[in-house]
Order: C-alpha cells, then sequence, then structure tokens
C-alpha cells in the first residue's frame, strides 16, 4: 500500500467528517422539529456522561494505538502491529463492559439529579453503544496508525446516515407514546448507528488484512546493516519476553540481509504491548476527560443556576438545549476539518521521531501549527459575520417566540462561541504534536487547570440573570486560551518554534480582514437578490476565494512547506510567473 501524504490523509477525513456533520445536520433539524428545543434538551442530557463513557473506553486506547501501530510500521514489525490491535481489542471490550454496568445503575439517579426524570430510559437506550462505539474507535485506531484515512472517514458517513434513518424514524412512530418515548426512539437510532459503523470496519479490516496488508513489507531502499543493528537492539529490549533465533540474526548480518518482517526476532509479547498500550493509554485518556467532563459538569450546573437566577424549568431546558444542542453542533463543524488534520498529525510526526529525522520534525512540528491558524481564521470569521444567516437557514422552522426569542438567542450565542474555533483547532494540534511526542500528560495539565477556572466562572456568570447562558461561552473560552498556553509552553521546550511574524500573524489576519469586508460587502448585495442558502455559498466562495489569492500573493508559504501542500498541475498554469517558483 502506498503511504499516503499528511494533506492527503487529513483531506480525506475532512470530506468524510464534513459530510458526516452535514448528514447529521439534516438529522438534528428535523429532529428539532420533531422534539421541539424542550425535547431536544432532554435528548442532550444522556450525551455527556455518554461520551464520558467513550472516552474512558477508548479514547486514549485510540491514540495509543494509532502511535504505536505507526512505531512498529515505521520500523516494519508486522507481527507486533497486529499484536497492538488485537491486545487494544480485549481492553476495550472488557472497559466497555464494566461501563455498560456502571451506566445502567446510575441512569435514574442520574436523570433526577440533571432535573428531569424522563432521561432515565434513554441511558438504558444508549448503554450498549458504548461497546460498539469503543471497538470502532479502536479499529479506526489501527487504520489511522498506518495512514490509511478512508475506513475511519466512509465509517463516519455509514453512522450517520443509518442514525438518520433510524433515529428520524423511530423518534416519528414513538412520538404518539409521549415525548419521553419520542426521545428514546432517537436514542435508539444512535445505538443502531454506533452497531453498524462497528460492523462496517470489521469487514473492512478483514478484507485489508487479507489482500492489503502485505503489499506494504515488500522490499523498500531501507540500507541492510542498518535494519539488523535495530533488529538487534530489539533483541536486547524484548530478548527475555521469546524465543530469539540469534544464530538467524548472525546469518543476517554477516550476508547484509535485509530484515523487513518481524518472524520470531522482533515480536513483542502480549504482555508488553498491554503495559505499553495502557501506560500510553492513561494519560491520553485523562486529557480527552476533560472537555465530556466539563460538558457532564453543564448538564448538571447550568439548568439548576438558571433556574435558581429566576428562569423557569421549562426556559432553563430549552436555553441549554439550543446551547448544547444547535450552537455545539454548527461549531462542531469547523472542528471536524481541525480534528482530521490532528487526527493525522499523529502517525506522520509519529514516524519522523522514530527515524530520528530530528530537522523533518521541526519542519513539520512548525508547519502544523501554522497551518491550522491559516485553516482556523476564516471558520471563525464566516460564523461571526453570517451566524444569523445560519440559523435562519437551518434552525428557523423549529424555533419559536413563546417564551423567548429562540432564534435571536440562538445567533447571539453562536456568534460569541465563535472564537472558540480558533482556541479549539490550536488545542488539537498541541494536543497532536505532544501524544507524537509522548508528552499526552501535558494537554492533560493544561486543561485540568483550564477546568478549574470554567467552573469557577460557570457559577459566577450564569447566575447574572443578564448573561444567563452566554456565561457558559465566556467560561468555555477562558478554559480553551488557559489549555492552550499550557501545551505551547511544553511545546517549545522539546522543539524551536519558528514561527516569523509576517508569515503566522500579519499575512493571515491581513488576509481575512480583506476577505470579511469583501464578504460583508457580497452579503449586503446577495440579501437583496438571492434566497438565503444561495446567500451563504455566494458570501462563503467570496471570501474563500480572496482569502486563498491574498495567501498566494503574499507567500504565506515558504517553499518547503509547499511539500506538505501539494499543488495540482493545473493551478501551477494559471498562476503567476512570481508564484510558480513558490509552488513547485
Amino acid at each position: 500500500m502506498k503511504k499516503r501524504s499528511f494533506f492527503i490523509g487529513a483531506t480525506i477525513l475532512a470530506v468524510g467528517g464534513f459530510l458526516a456533520k452535514i448528514l447529521g445536520a439534516f438529522y438534528k433539524v428535523p429532529l428539532t422539529h420533531i422534539l421541539g428545543a424542550n425535547g431536544m434538551g432532554v435528548y442532550y442530557l444522556v450525551f455527556p456522561f455518554y461520551s464520558l463513557a467513550l472516552i474512558l473506553a477508548s479514547s486514549g486506547l485510540s491514540v495509543a494505538v494509532t502511535r504505536m501501530v505507526a512505531s512498529e510500521r515505521s520500523k516494519y514489525h508486522r507481527r507486533n502491529e497486529i499484536k497492538v490491535l488485537k491486545v487494544a481489542i480485549i481492553i476495550a471490550v472488557a472497559t466497555s463492559i464494566i461501563l455498560i454496568g456502571i451506566t445502567a445503575l446510575i441512569a435514574e439517579p442520574f436523570s433526577f439529579l440533571q432535573g428531569n426524570s424522563n432521561a432515565y430510559i434513554s441511558y438504558i437506550a444508549i448503554a450498549p453503544a458504548i461497546l460498539f462505539a469503543s471497538l470502532t474507535s479502536v479499529i479506526k485506531g489501527y487504520f489511522q496508525g498506518v495512514e490509511n484515512m478512508l475506513p475511519s472517514s466512509i465509517s463516519l458517513i455509514v453512522q450517520q446516515l443509518f442514525r438518520l434513518m433510524f433515529g428520524l424514524l423511530l423518534a416519528y412512530k414513538m412520538y404518539d407514546y409521549g415525548m419521553q418515548y419520542a426521545v428514546l426512539g432517537a436514542i435508539l437510532g444512535v445505538t443502531i448507528s454506533e452497531f453498524t459503523g462497528m460492523v462496517y470496519l470489521v469487514i473492512v479490516y478483514l478484507v485489508y488484512k487479507r489482500k492489503q496488508f502485505y503489499m506494504f513489507f515488500q522490499q523498500r531502499d531501507m540500507e541492510g546493516r542498518a535494519n539488523i543493528l535495530l533488529a538487534k537492539s530489539r533483541v536486547k529490549e524484548y530478548g527475555k519476553h521469546r524465543n530469539i533465533d540469534k544464530s538467524r540474526l548472525n546469518r543476517a548480518e554477516k550476508y547484509n540481509t535485509k530484515i523487513y518482517y518481524c518472524s520470531n526476532m522482533d515480536c513483542a509479547s502480549t504482555k508488553v504491548i498491554a503495559i505499553r498500550l495502557i501506560k500510553y493509554a492513561i494519560p491520553a485518556t485523562l486529557a480527552g476527560l476533560i472537555t465530556p467532563l466539563a460538558t457532564f459538569a453543564d448538564s448538571f450546573l447550568v439548568v439548576n443556576l438558571l433556574t435558581n437566577s429566576g428562569y423557569s424549568t421549562a426556559v432553563a431546558t430549552t436555553l441549554y438545549g439550543m446551547s448544547n444542542g444547535i450552537v455545539a453542533s454548527l461549531i462542531s463543524l469547523p472542528i471536524v476539518i481541525i480534528s482530521a488534520i490532528s487526527t493525522t498529525i499523529v502517525p506522520n510526526l509519529s514516524s519522523s521521531i522514530e527515524l530520528n529525522s530530528k530537522e523533518t520534525v521541526v519542519t513539520k512540528a512548525n508547519f502544523f501549527i501554522k497551518f491550522t491558524w491559516i485553516i482556523a481564521l476564516p471558520m471563525f470569521v464566516a460564523f461571526l459575520l453570517l451566524a444569523p444567516e445560519i440559523i435562519n437557514l437551518l434552525y428557523a422552522g423549529g424555533l419559536s417566540t413563546k417564551v423567548i426569542d429562540e432564534y435571536v438567542f440562538s445567533y447571539r450565542m453562536l456568534a460569541i462561541s465563535s472564537i472558540s474555533i480558533v482556541y479549539s483547532a490550536f488545542l488539537y494540534t498541541f494536543t497532536a504534536i505532544l501524544n507524537a511526542f509522548d508528552k499526552p500528560q501535558i494537554p492533560f495539565y493544561s486543561q485540568c487547570i483550564g477546568l478549574v477556572v470554567r467552573t469557577l466562572l460557570t457559577f459566577a456568570l450564569v447566575a447574572i440573570p443578564s448573561l444567563n447562558v452566554f456565561g457558559l461561552f465566556i467560561a468555555n473560552i477562558a478554559y480553551l486560551s488557559i489549555s492552550c498556553i499550557g501545551c505551547i509552553i511544553k511545546i517549545k521546550d522539546i522543539i524551536p518554534l519558528k514561527v516569523g511574524l509576517k508569515n503566522f500573524f500579519l499575512v493571515p489576519v491581513g488576509s481575512i480582514a480583506i476577505s470579511a469586508i469583501a464578504g460583508y460587502a457580497t452579503k449586503k448585495l446577495c440579501t437583496i437578490v438571492f434566497p438565503p442558502w444561495l446567500d451563504l455559498i455566494i458570501i462563503g466562495g467570496v471570501m474563500l476565494m480572496v482569502y486563498i489569492v491574498l495567501l498566494l500573493s503574499l507567500r504565506a508559504f515558504s517553499v518547503k512547506e509547499w511539500e506538505y501542500l501539494p499543488i495540482p498541475k493545473w493551478l501551477k498554469k494559471v498562476l503567476p510567473n512570481r508564484l510558480k517558483s513558490v509552488v513547485k
């Protein structure tokens, strides 16, 4: 199998994730019409604990699998690569079964503490999805470790299609029995979708292993002597755990034979791999726990704080439903692209670290940070500028003005929370870089400090009637900024950061400012002539085109950085002569 570049892998994941999010929007918009804002509030009460359970079961484990598989593959250790996946599956299954039991036990008391006992049966319905989603996550981690992002991307689309079909169908059919059962139907659709996603990935893995796996291990241009020395170092590291054929190793050294298979000479025991997985997964899991833990705390705090400040339970639940169901869902759309980039960073950077390519590692890490900044800026500006149009197009039909003006609240929430896109983007990238350097504990420490600040600000700000749920977004931005600062301080200690004032700050910020002005002018013209959905496409297209042209004209990327961003031949032909040397 041909090794995919960082850009191609990130593009595959981003396209798949974005399509999945579009399908998710097609799912949530009619679901909001079926359940209403209050029903969506009940629906989302279950997901903080579900997300927390998934993090515990597989999030850190998936990252560990990606990191270890990338490492073993860079050294051509075939059996270790397979063994990492098998051991990870066993760990995921055992952890998931425990968490399913815990979910069944806490369903009733948790739904009572959250202020809505109707969520009880939804907890029970979503419990099996923990096992399915955990296995899916581990298998995705394997494919990402071998830098094959296509199965992960397609599985997201498969899951959303089944959620769209079964979630809406069951919610609609069960609505006649009451809101509680309509929410239950939507939750059952989630469980079914997780199961189908798992089945798809299992089938793909079996086919991949049978037909394509050995293609990767064909002879490459690696020096035989260097590989033998690597094999000898592995003898010293794992020798006590397996039977070493030393005579074969000596013969290979004598005749300078290339060794690409792990056979008996380069296989770690199951115990060693399990210890390495757990050792790496624990800090990665703890780091991944913080955001779901914060959301989980919100499910208890926000509704109760709002009711204590004078809002009715219905209004408080509606505000929480809009913030977590509508705004958070929209903000997650651009985060899909950032998540795809960060997912690709781990195996890509890990391989360079394993090969001890220091110059390449420094160049890549600095490029990833700059690329994240350049990608996040237009997303932030687009959501800030077009918040009313986005909410009006997608959700206006399901929002009412009976108690509060839900439309106005929604687009204001979206505009305020748009700045979190930039901070989230940096946090994803910083965490991926630190994971590649085997420093997953750093994001955890940074996010812990941020979480304390976030919780204190949530108590202080949400309780103010004039701020209400907007205080939650302010607290979240503070949490993200503190987490980013902690991560970047450690990254500076590991590698030199070569961030130029012109190419990193002045060029992107100037470009996005001009594109925002162009977008605003286009917005004023389009609202007079075109329908809302076409407005968004035209405005977004104008902003993106102006932004890209300015980045190219002002040479935001160096010649070396363009190696990570392959330019099509047709584009090179139409570029001005002064730019062709930059992108060649």
